[in-house]
């Protein structure tokens, strides 16, 4: 038999050991339950402790995703302040643009409209100067025709003269064209008035640098002139924008 077997048959034969192996027998099981709390203790320490590593790391990484979506926000937002800032900058300047074109479209309808102001004022007296060449031609007629019946018919024939004229440049007087021609009564209008004409002043109609006729200032007023057609000095027909000068 093995020695460690003796030895425990020979503690089975000892019975003053018996109460020591009640006492034993308690503190073993004391022991044993102090263990396995200890133990209980170190598995749930060591769970709470596993759990809260990985709240920890949940919540780290929730912290991580939320930084990282409050970046990509904040480059959005700034990426759009920037457009904002930039549309702002195209806006001011097509708002100036637009600014200008109004101002400038606002100027040339000004112009327009002092244009057909004039236009009309120079219409008007054109009008009037023709209602009044009209008037005057008759009343030439009528006196011409009085002065003949009491010369008995006789007809008083002037003498051409041949005029010999140089180039347009030479003039030292007033300048102007012709804007209407009144073939019926024998007057045209021309655009010089006030400032360059007077009643009785002698004017040669160009075309070119050849004098095609001679008329005589009847009627002025602020910007056009009526002037009867000499008869004796037309060597052609007057047209619309014949030149006009001053003799």
């Amino acid at each position: 038999m093995k020695p460690w077997l003796k030895a425990k048959e020979w503690l089975k034969g000892q019975q003053w050991l018996n109460p020591m192996k009640g006492w034993l027998k308690k503190k073993q099981t004391w022991a044993v339950v102090g263990f396995v709390v200890l133990a209980l203790c170190a598995v749930g320490f060591a769970f709470a402790r596993q759990i809260e590593h990985r709240k920890r790391l949940e919540s780290e990484q929730k912290l991580s995703q939320t930084i990282q979506a409050k970046q990509l926000i904040e480059a959005k937002l700034s990426a759009e302040e920037r457009r904002s800032q930039k549309l702002a900058e195209v806006l001011e300047v097509k708002t100036k643009e637009v600014d200008q074109v109004v101002r400038r479209l606002e100027a040339e309808a000004n112009a327009v409209e002092l244009l057909q102001g004039r236009l009309a004022a120079t219409e008007s007296q054109v009008s009037q100067l023709q209602a009044e060449l009209v008037l005057s031609a008759r009343g030439r007629d009528e006196l011409a025709q009085r002065m003949q019946a009491q010369a008995g018919g006789g007809q008083t024939e002037l003498e051409k003269i041949k005029v010999v004229v140089g180039p347009l440049d030479g003039f030292g007087g007033a300048s102007g064209k012709i804007l209407q021609v009144n073939p019926e009564w024998q007057f045209v209008v021309i655009n010089l008035g006030w400032q360059a004409l007077n009643i009785g002043d002698v004017l040669g109609i160009y075309r070119g640098d050849q004098l095609v006729a001679k008329v005589k200032v009847e009627r002025i007023q602020e910007q056009v002139a009526a002037a009867s057609i000499l008869p004796e000095y037309r060597t052609a027909e007057i047209a619309v924008n014949d030149r006009v000068a001053v003799l």
